[in-house]
């Protein structure tokens, strides 16, 4: 069941999220308004009007907060919310490397479903390679490897990741790539907690 799941989040965000704006790219790619919230500015939701008999957009940007951004997809007229954080600071021999980030998904309602977290490492990882995410306190989390994501090995660990990202300021990602190069991406949890309540709110 568990693996469905990945199949799932994969073909359902790996389109749309690799095309949606980051922290980093947010003012150049936003889809949903011009006027982008700043990192120093009041955290709101982002409120379009759309013209009349234009298409809605596949993925809506809801707002960011600090170090993250919360995204709406919506596919065949159902709505659902995830969040997306990208490294401040990222150590690694390599010359070219895609797009790199921390995503929380939802996988059900809010009161009977579950966060899902995955990273995408922006290369293919080593097979059977694990991936190290560890915080400012030195808590360790372990994921596995499927192509250039990295994945909690169950539901207990996910819900306790996102526990420890509450709370946390840091994480750093450690991972190595099929040709064995070795990476650490620095990931700032500043805005997290904010960002989790209008995901949520969203999700609902």
């Amino acid at each position: 069941m568990r693996f469905l799941s990945y199949v799932f989040f994969i073909v359902c965000f790996s389109s749309v999220v690799d095309a949606a704006p980051t922290t980093k790219n947010l003012a150049s790619k936003a889809v949903v308004s011009k006027s982008v919230p700043s990192k120093n500015a009041p955290s709101k939701n982002i409120v379009q009007k759309k013209p009349e008999n234009k298409k809605e957009e596949p993925v809506k940007l809801i707002g960011q907060y600090k170090d993250w951004i919360v995204q709406e997809l919506v596919d065949k007229g159902k709505r659902q919310a995830y969040m997306i954080g990208s490294p401040k600071k990222s150590i690694g021999k390599y010359d070219k490397r895609g797009q790199v980030y921390l995503l929380i998904s939802r996988q059900g309602d809010l009161k009977t479903g579950k966060d899902i977290v995955s990273f995408a490492a922006g290369y293919t990882y080593k097979t059977n390679s694990q991936v190290d995410f560890v915080f400012q306190d030195n808590k360790k989390f372990t994921f596995f490897t499927q192509g250039e994501r990295a994945w909690a090995p169950d539901d207990k660990t996910d819900k306790a990741m996102v526990e420890a990202m509450k709370k946390g300021s840091l994480i750093k990602i450690k991972g190595k790539s099929a040709k064995d190069t070795l990476t650490e991406d620095e990931i700032s949890l500043a805005g997290f907690l904010a960002a989790y309540k209008i995901y949520l709110e969203k999700n609902k």
